[in-house]
């Protein structure tokens, strides 16, 4: 087998290696096109990339966002062409917010709202439109401005066990980050290749920058994803976890820790693997999960502190993703803290979580 320390393997990880999403934003004729009526500097220069970005990784699902808009929208600066301030300001007073007014774009049905004819479309890609509410904006692939309404992107990703997402297109400080913003936290691993897309300007550029990495999203160059699989150690790695069966492996383990509770765990581990060793156990051998109900239930009392039965929301989620359960396949709500989970429900979850290793 491959010579690969656990650490690196784990720290090194690619789509291939996980169930990866492609977000590809807002590839459209009104901002890619030189006639088009917002177009992106530089906009054209990232298609051929991005075409290879689809055709060069292995992902799970890939996904073009579309702004489609109505006529009278609410961040048109020609619907609001009788408020001189306005006009004026390029600004408008929303309820509690202000909106960012622009030219008139990606209208239903028009030319404009197409996604540009260099962007290679494959029949599996999936297509989400945004923005069709005229009264409110949506810069994001996943909610409106206000997060009142979903586009439905966050159940098509959970439906297809999706745990990280690479988000691409334009604008690099309006959609892009708002994406990548979203995905981050509805908890999946969020990536935003950044010379796979483009923006308006600079300062906005930074400042989303700073934005994405108070949330928790990763920057990076499509050459990680895109290097030479023959010496890519990272792909080496994917492979290793994946003919070895070790995240199963490393599940049984931890439970077995919690079990024995050892005063030496290394030694205890070392041990264990050598009985499994002696008794020939083969990768062919190891379930889909080597996680038993019991071992579910011993995770779950360890959360239950004070012995109730149940555990509250973040408890739940810190026994799944203590078990390996990919963020992504967490779809709990975090901002109900009144919401008790059983012991039936935990491993119900986590059964459900751990299908995805």
């Amino acid at each position: 087998g491959y010579q690969i320390k656990l650490e690196t393997a784990m720290a090194l990880c690619t789509p291939n290696a996980k169930r990866a999403a492609l977000i590809v934003v807002d590839a459209q004729v009104d901002f890619v096109d030189e006639k088009g009526s917002m177009t992106t500097k530089d906009a054209r220069s990232i298609i051929p990339l991005i075409n290879k970005l689809k055709k060069g990784v292995k992902w799970t699902v890939v996904v073009l966002s579309q702004d489609s808009h109505p006529k009278d929208h609410i961040s048109f600066l020609e619907t609001h062409a009788n408020d001189p301030e306005a006009r004026e300001t390029g600004m408008k007073k929303v309820g509690n917010r202000v909106q960012k007014l622009w030219p008139t774009h990606c209208v239903k049905g028009s030319e404009g709202e197409k996604l540009y004819s260099e962007l290679k479309v494959d029949p599996s890609d999936v297509i989400v439109k945004k923005g069709e509410d005229k009264n409110v904006d949506c810069y994001s692939a996943f909610y409106d401005v206000e997060h009142k309404t979903s586009t439905g992107l966050t159940k098509i990703l959970r439906e297809k066990r999706v745990s990280d997402v690479y988000v691409c297109g334009l604008t690099y400080d309006f959609c892009v980050g708002y994406t990548a913003l979203d995905a981050a936290g509805d908890n999946f691993n969020t990536f935003v290749i950044e010379d796979a897309t483009r923006g308006i300007q600079d300062h906005e550029i930074n400042d989303m920058k700073n934005r994405l990495n108070d949330g928790g999203v990763s920057l990076i160059h499509s050459s990680v994803l895109l290097s030479d699989r023959k010496d890519d150690m990272r792909q080496k790695a994917a492979e290793y976890f994946e003919e070895k069966r070790i995240m199963p492996l490393l599940q049984k383990l931890t439970a077995l820790l919690v079990h024995e509770k050892p005063e030496n765990p290394r030694q205890f581990l070392i041990e264990k693997l050598k009985q499994m060793k002696e008794a020939k156990i083969s990768p062919e051998d190891f379930s889909s999960s080597l996680m038993t109900d019991e071992d579910l239930a011993v995770v779950f009392k360890t959360m239950d502190v004070n012995d109730r039965g149940e555990i509250s929301t973040s408890q739940c989620k810190q026994g799944l993703l203590s078990l390996g359960v990919p963020e992504g396949e967490i779809s709990l709500d975090m901002q109900d803290k009144t919401k008790m989970y059983s012991v039936e429900e935990f491993k119900k979850m986590a059964a459900s979580g751990l299908k995805t290793i």
